[in-house]
């Protein structure tokens, strides 16, 4: 037995060039009842979908040796394709308006979707213009929440901080009122070499007043960093004063020691893992600062950046 192909190429939709080892037929109709005409003769097909029958006969009978053919009447079996057509029709019907009834709801969820998309970037831009509105008119709110903080802060000592927020310039100025040098330790206690004795030696002036200098800077650093952790600002202001006995009229009067602009950028870089190993008098080097500070620490009264806050 010799071997058969068999192509098939759609010229138009429901007919078809059917090439069998070089010989050629067409074909046309629908899904599951077509009609073929080729070198053999015309051929009609009936198959019915999903029982796996198919009917297959011929319409014009051709007799080889005679020649002569004779047209076959059988009524059955086109009903059965005129039926087998309108059902094709019918379906192909029914898909079509199906398909034209997803489509139109695709198209109305679709706008829906787009004006409550449009709706949505326009809220979010009317809500982020009024936070940013009310960020810098709402000094109110940032005040209360530095205050519940600075309350709930512990201090080794009372101590007085006032401040003023400024949300317009991303700004905070503070005013401590700083410990008094008198309030530094005086003594230096220390166990003996056998351990058997506490021993007290008076610390040095000099000694003194380097601890006070440390201290009063700490102070400043530790509350820059509690504003700058608190609210989403940028800059810190703060300035420490303390009281001074004034010698022209005898009254106690304050005077500011020490003044410092802290930025968020700059504080970021210190250790806060190893504050122990971190000198607050060096640190204040990287910040512009006023102080008029002596190589021994002896502070003399400053004019600071603002001494307005509060």
């Amino acid at each position: 037995m010799g071997f058969r192909f068999r192509q098939s190429l759609t010229i138009l939709p429901g007919v078809r060039l059917n090439l069998s080892n070089g010989t050629p037929g067409l074909s046309m109709g629908l899904r599951g009842a077509s009609i073929s005409f080729g070198r053999r003769g015309i051929y009609a097909s009936l198959r019915l979908r999903g029982t796996g029958l198919s009917y297959r006969t011929r319409l014009n009978r051709a007799a080889r040796s005679a020649g002569q053919s004779r047209n076959i009447n059988d009524s059955g079996l086109r009903q059965a394709l005129e039926l087998e057509l309108i059902d094709t029709e019918r379906e192909n019907t029914l898909r079509q308006l199906k398909y034209q009834n997803q489509r139109t709801t695709w198209a109305e969820q679709y706008a829906n979707w787009k004006y409550h998309a449009q709706e949505h970037v326009t809220k979010l831009a009317t809500t982020q213009s009024n936070a940013r509105q009310q960020f810098q008119t709402d000094a109110a709110f940032f005040e209360s929440r530095l205050t519940s903080v600075l309350v709930g802060t512990e201090w080794p000592r009372e101590t007085l901080v006032t401040f003023e927020v400024r949300p317009e310039t991303s700004t905070v100025f503070l005013d401590v009122d700083l410990a008094e040098i008198e309030d530094m330790p005086d003594k230096i206690y220390a166990v003996n070499s056998r351990g058997t004795e506490l021993t007290e030696k008076p610390m040095t002036l000099k000694s003194m007043r380097e601890i006070y200098a440390r201290h009063i800077h700490g102070c400043l650093f530790r509350l820059a960093g509690i504003v700058l952790h608190t609210l989403p600002f940028e800059n810190v202001t703060v300035s420490g004063f303390t009281q001074r006995m004034s010698k022209r009229t005898g009254y106690s009067e304050d005077e500011y020691l020490l003044s410092c602009k802290c930025s968020r950028r700059k504080m970021a870089l210190i250790n806060y893992a190893g504050l122990e190993n971190v000198d607050p008098v060096e640190a204040s080097g990287d910040y512009p600062v006023i102080r008029k500070m002596s190589s021994t620490f002896i502070f003399q009264p400053i004019e600071p950046f603002t001494h307005t806050a509060g």
